[in-house]
């Protein structure tokens, strides 16, 4: 198991903040709030043979609920504060160890979430896939600070559910779906291109983290994200620059195609690049699907954004 640990961010909206260790929150939030009783399992004795034998009690063994574990066996469903929440919310696995009051929660959406608590506690990534590491080491490195789960992303929290909260936070949810875009245009052609992409040093890792932080650091710049200007499916097509070819994106692209084609390792052109991306951000195509979702989800939680953010 690739055990990481993270430290959570303060959850309260007057301490979110901007800086060179945490950008200021977008978020929705859905407090976690996951039962903790244990269900009576009873067994009857077990008996031993032949005269004069002394019954002996032995324990049930523990059978994990679907989409759990050993460790923690017990499914629960996290609550949403409201009906509208519901939908989200219902996309992350939650399993309990009723034992230690720990919790494993699994990340079946294609949002990301950030947690934060008052106290310390101890959050660790359980397993996840080698884009989530790489997406998770590009937002240490100038995006986000904090603990968050990305999409197919597993972790655990080895304290009580009632003692931190997570939230949907939009600016990274919109970065996971940059993020993820590009990296399939990478590895279109060959798939050393996209080793190359998560490998550290390589110039083309450093053009698909300058697109992915091109399109954050815009959607950070919007003054209100529930107003017209925050548009997903616009800030993804402004940030990537594929409407002028230019700009960090564009340029980073340039240095990588070059050291690609040193290495026989083709990349698409960025030309390419923002033909695919162009294409995905009509009618239903996946970026214009994602940008959608996410945009409907800050819409629909209004009342949850307005809680943790200054941005209303």
């Amino acid at each position: 198991m690739d055990s990481i640990h993270y430290e959570l961010g303060r959850h309260r909206a007057e301490k979110f903040r901007r800086g060179s260790l945490a950008l200021r929150l977008l978020g929705t939030c859905a407090v976690l709030i996951l039962a903790l009783q244990l269900g009576a399992c009873s067994g009857e004795p077990g008996s031993s043979g032949g005269s004069g034998g002394s019954g002996a009690t032995v324990p049930p063994a523990v059978v994990p609920d679907i989409g759990c574990t050993p460790n923690w066996p017990r499914r629960d469903s996290p609550r949403a504060q409201t009906s509208e929440e519901l939908k989200y919310v219902d996309l992350i696995v939650a399993c309990v160890n009723d034992s230690t009051g720990s919790v494993s929660l699994t990340n079946k959406s294609d949002m990301v979430w950030a947690f934060y608590s008052d106290s310390a506690v101890n959050v660790s990534q359980e397993a996840a896939e080698l884009k989530v590491k790489e997406f998770h080491a590009l937002a240490s490195a100038g995006m986000y600070a904090y603990t968050f789960m990305a999409p197919s992303e597993t972790i655990s929290v080895d304290s009580p559910p009632a003692s931190f909260e997570w939230v949907i936070h939009p600016d990274l949810s919109l970065a996971w779906m940059t993020n993820d875009f590009v990296l399939k245009q990478v590895g279109k052609k060959t798939p050393s291109a996209l080793r190359s992409a998560l490998t550290s040093g390589s110039a083309v890792r450093q053009a698909v983290w300058d697109c992915t932080k091109a399109v954050y650091d815009l959607a950070l710049q919007v003054p209100r994200v529930l107003s017209p200007q925050y548009d997903p499916a616009e800030l993804i097509k402004q940030g990537l620059g594929i409407a002028t070819s230019s700009g960090k994106c564009g340029s980073s692209w340039a240095a990588a195609e070059k050291e690609a084609a040193a290495v026989a390792a083709p990349l698409p052109s960025f030309v390419q690049m923002g033909e695919e991306a162009r294409n995905a951000l009509k009618g239903s195509g996946e970026l214009a699907e994602k940008s959608g979702s996410l945009l409907k989800g800050v819409v629909a939680l209004e009342k949850s954004v307005c809680k943790a953010s200054t941005r209303c």
